[in-house]
């Protein structure tokens, strides 16, 4: 699958028989005459529509199969399938890791995503939803040790967020950033997590984001979040 992977990237970087087919397909379902369940045309009349080669509409439809966006039945055809969000996330995250300023520009981005969606989930989370954060919680202190760090709970908090905002882009996107930063969270929090009282810390501005979504105190979400990162930042620094 990996292979597949960057032989996608390359179709989708490299090919502009790629573009003109997407935006066959993209104006096609605007349209409404193409919806999940539909079958293509048929390859040879299919290229001749959209104005490819047999090879380049051969390719985009492997790379579109890949992304999820179509099915390939044996003997029937390529048939159009319902939108899935999280089958997009292993590639985005596969672009996303070979942009060399990566890091920096997910973090400034993650600070903005996670404040608005704090704000968010302040006022849409249900009572079941705000238990889980504080169960969450309640297993910090048992993951912050030598093998774990913290990473995971961290990560299960914030992704629960997401969630909490009911919108599936947040989730979408927040999955895609949280892969990439997991790795990098470990590596620097292995020296951070011997100082005294560090550990303590990390579950304290949690449960300040937790306190301040249960009170429904928007504003104090928001910067509790924002908080939360600059308590964060200023341990990972040292």
């Amino acid at each position: 699958m990996g292979n597949d992977k960057t032989q996608l990237y390359l179709v989708l970087t490299k090919s502009k028989p790629f573009d003109t087919v997407l935006c066959y397909f993209k104006e096609a379902i605007l349209q409404g005459t193409l919806k999940p369940g539909d079958c293509l045309l048929p390859e040879r009349e299919l290229a001749e529509r959209v104005g490819v080669s047999r090879a380049s509409l051969r390719e985009t439809l492997r790379a579109l199969e890949i992304l999820g966006v179509i099915v390939s039945v044996p003997g029937q055809g390529s048939y159009i399938l319902p939108p899935n969000i999280r089958s997009l996330s292993s590639f985005f995250e596969l672009m996303l890791a070979l942009k060399p300023t990566i890091s920096e520009n997910i973090m400034e981005f993650r600070l903005a995503l996670e404040c608005e969606a704090v704000r968010l989930a302040t006022h849409r989370a249900t009572p079941q939803e705000l238990g889980y954060l504080r169960e969450i919680i309640d297993r910090m202190p048992e993951s912050l040790d030598r093998d774990q760090l913290g990473v995971e709970t961290d990560y299960e908090f914030h992704l629960a967020v997401m969630r909490a905002t009911h919108n599936e882009l947040f989730v979408f996107v927040y999955e895609i950033i949280g892969a990439l930063l997991k790795r990098s969270h470990y590596e620097r929090r292995v020296g951070v997590l011997s100082i005294n009282g560090v550990g303590e810390k990390f579950i304290k501005v949690h449960e300040s984001v937790y306190d301040a979504m249960l009170q429904g105190n928007e504003a104090l979400a928001v910067e509790s979040m924002k908080r939360h990162f600059q308590v964060i930042n200023e341990f990972l620094k040292n």
